[in-house]
């Protein structure tokens, strides 16, 4: 009898083992699926802890859990947001800062301007301007590409180059270009 129950010990303890390494292959794969669909919808500007919780069936709770150790998940989406709008403003310094945070999913140009400066530790119109200063020749490269996109009717309003909610496909066309 004493032997049974030793070896049941012994089961209950691998069981436990696996299931915590079972938990733990769950929560990694759950966190990288809804990385993959937070950078699969970044330009949404409503993707948000809460569409989040809704799509992948969460607790706040949980998802939160899930994202504590990257600084929580409305500050990893912010997070992606602002590099996205940082490179695309070194790569294509002469965009227009409204056109990029409205791409990137920002709601104001308040809201952006703050949230770079505290990122990067510079306003976004200081960035796009050493990015300017240190390379001359995207210049004309830039121009010229918002030309075309201007001219294929991809802007609703050319004077401010904002682009409307369903032209969000320009950007999908850039990184497909840019990469």
């Amino acid at each position: 009898m004493g032997q049974m129950a030793c070896s049941l010990g012994v089961a209950a303890t691998q069981a436990a083992a696996i299931t915590g390494e079972d938990k733990d292959w769950r929560r990694t794969t759950l966190t990288k699926r809804i990385i993959s669909h937070i950078d699969n919808h970044l330009f949404d500007a409503e993707l948000s802890g809460d569409t989040l919780q809704r799509t992948f069936h969460l607790s706040r709770a949980t998802l939160y859990r899930l994202f504590q150790n990257i600084g929580g998940v409305a500050h990893h989406i912010r997070a992606r947001r602002l590099s996205w709008a940082h490179a695309y403003l070194r790569d294509h310094p002469d965009c227009s800062i409204t056109w990029v945070l409205y791409e990137a999913g920002f709601n104001s140009e308040r809201q952006f301007q703050r949230a770079f400066q505290a990122y990067f530790g510079m306003a976004p119109a200081c960035w796009r301007k050493r990015c300017q200063d240190s390379h001359p020749q995207h210049a004309d490269e830039a121009r010229t590409a918002s030309k075309e996109h201007l001219d294929r009717g991809a802007f609703r309003n050319s004077s401010d180059a904002i682009p409307h909610s369903n032209d969000r496909g320009v950007y999908e066309q850039l990184r497909a270009i840019h990469g």
